[in-house]
């Protein structure tokens, strides 16, 4: 099955995920419609900053690194850093 991703960065979209993708989450969603919505609903902080934006497969993966992925609190993390064991 195909999944779509979206990112997000509590400092903005500007802080670039190509430099150990500081403070990036991302998100996994089952439809291109789904990450839409929810990128549209949480594009801007309180402050107007675009925090959010759609990744790209490959984009997900310099922010998440190589590896399994896993559901962690509704956001996705790599298998290896997951605190559940």
């Amino acid at each position: 099955m195909k999944h779509y991703y979206a990112g997000h960065n509590g400092y903005g979209i500007n802080v670039s995920f190509l430099c150990g993708a500081y403070g990036w989450s991302v998100k996994r969603f089952d439809n291109k419609s789904d990450r839409n919505s929810w990128v549209d609903q949480y594009l801007c902080n309180d402050n107007g900053n675009v925090v959010s934006q759609a990744l790209t497969r490959a984009q997900a993966t310099i922010i998440l690194g190589a590896g399994e992925w896993v559901d962690f609190d509704g956001w996705l993390i790599n298998k290896k850093n997951d605190p559940r064991g």
